[in-house]
């Protein structure tokens, strides 16, 4: 990746306008560093999506490959149950290990979709009920009434320069160690 990328290039120049202890602490690891660590917070989330975008931008397969398969969720029966109640737990359990094979397809079209001109980063963080009634869809806002011990829940939206909307990827949550995709969780409605 050059630092002629006009996606980088306007990230980074917004994080050249922040102090110099701030910016120390949203430096992106190295492209494709999946054993990175990244905060529990919207700019540990950027920065994961933009080693995602690094990546789909050199082209570099394996990075990708690697980075979408850090996302998932290690024990999702074991998380799940520590959120919701049993039967939500298990409905949703299920509904992740469905989800599963489609991990190996997503670096694909994490680079089909930057391929397409989308190059504009857009992640945002929801808390709580209230977050997911005023900015999340209905399956976020179901999974937050059903939820016993609340999680932030993150999404990506990858969008064309300008534009409103955009390819969207949800739900994540950071488990502790790193970010990893629990999907739609339809299953907790």
């Amino acid at each position: 990746m050059t630092n002629s990328d006009p996606v980088l290039s306007s990230f980074r120049r917004g994080i050249a306008a922040l102090s110099c202890a701030a910016a120390a602490s949203l430096l992106l690891p190295a492209c494709g560093d999946a054993s990175a660590a990244y905060a529990p917070t919207v700019d540990g989330m950027r920065s994961y999506a933009l080693s995602l975008m690094d990546a789909c931008a050199a082209g570099d397969q394996a990075a990708l490959d690697a980075l979408a398969e850090q996302m998932v969720l290690p024990a999702a029966d074991a998380w799940f149950a520590q959120h919701f109640p049993a039967d939500k737990a298990a409905a949703l359990t299920a509904e992740y290990e469905a989800l599963l094979p489609q991990f190996s397809g997503l670096g694909a079209v994490l680079a089909t979709n930057y391929g397409e001109g989308k190059t504009e980063l857009e992640v945002t963080m929801l808390k709580d009920a209230a977050d997911a009634s005023a900015h999340g869809n209905g399956a976020q806002q179901a999974a937050f009434a059903a939820m016993t011990e609340m999680a932030p829940l993150f999404t990506i939206v990858m969008k064309a320069p300008g534009a409103e909307r955009g390819w969207r990827l949800w739900s994540f949550v950071h488990d502790g160690t790193a970010f990893r995709m629990i999907g739609k969780m339809r299953a907790a409605g």
